[in-house]
């Protein structure tokens, strides 16, 4: 349920729109068409309130308990009819959680960490092999552990240390394609786009040398690398794109 008011303040027209409520509560509200994301006071018969962050004025979102019925309220007015309130509400400071500058910048912290988990781990795997462990970590590369593996058959076969050493150092210099991807993810956009076509090849791969209830456990956490990648090439596409539009928007001021 989306609603929408302009309302003028200080002479200023500024437009506020409702968009909607997370599962985990938190309410969606573009300032002047800013995205904030509040976490809202609940109060018994009144419901759900937001003070947004307008300096000199009173301005409160009033979402009723049962969600239907929606009202904004500026220093004691409704901003529809210019009516007093019913109930004169205040909140002591601003409800704001994030503007969604931060809010980007956030989920593009959470994606490279994944990221740099993935990475991690993927190294981890190749010391467990190299010291015959019985344990592995899910949440890393597959493919990247294969010159490892046949460099090691080829060695206890042939007793020649030259295969094992060549398979450590491919297994590696693979993992290490992901390492460069990872810095190079921090400031670019096509380093993520190629992470994640490898990852998609890498949990195809599965596929092909593993039975799938023993393969299951890998695939869950291959899909959330997977999801974790597209969550951040969306983020950078979306923070790119408000750069372009904040860059153009100067452009034209200086024109002008």
């Amino acid at each position: 349920m989306r609603e929408q008011w302009s309302v003028s303040l200080d002479g200023t027209q500024r437009t506020i729109e409702y968009l909607g409520c997370r599962v985990n509560g938190i309410m969606k509200i573009l300032v002047d068409g800013e995205l904030y994301e509040y976490v809202p006071t609940i109060k018994n018969k009144i419901g759900f309130l937001v003070k947004l962050d307008i300096p000199g004025h009173n301005v409160i979102l009033n979402v009723s308990p049962n969600r239907k019925k929606i009202n904004l309220i500026v220093n004691g007015y409704y901003a529809d009819s210019w009516l007093p309130a019913d109930e004169q509400l205040d909140l002591d400071e601003p409800s704001v959680l994030t503007s969604n500058n931060a809010y980007q910048e956030n989920q593009e912290k959470i994606g490279l960490k994944s990221l740099f988990s993935f990475v991690l781990l993927s190294y981890l795997n190749l010391v467990l092999l190299i010291i015959n462990a019985d344990i592995s970590f899910p949440f890393s590369a597959m493919l990247s552990r294969f010159p490892l593996l046949f460099g090691k058959v080829f060695y206890e076969h042939s007793n020649h240390i030259a295969f094992y050493v060549v398979g450590i150092f491919l297994s590696v210099l693979l993992c290490s394609v992901y390492a460069v991807l990872y810095v190079l993810s921090k400031k670019r956009i096509a380093p993520v786009y190629i992470t994640l076509v490898l990852v998609i090849i890498d949990t195809a791969a599965m596929f092909l040398f593993h039975s799938f209830p023993g393969v299951l456990v890998d695939l869950v956490f291959h899909a959330w690398v997977i999801f974790a990648l597209v969550n951040l090439l969306r983020t950078k596409l979306h923070m790119k794109h408000t750069q372009m539009g904040s860059s153009s928007a100067i452009g034209s001021e200086h024109a002008v």
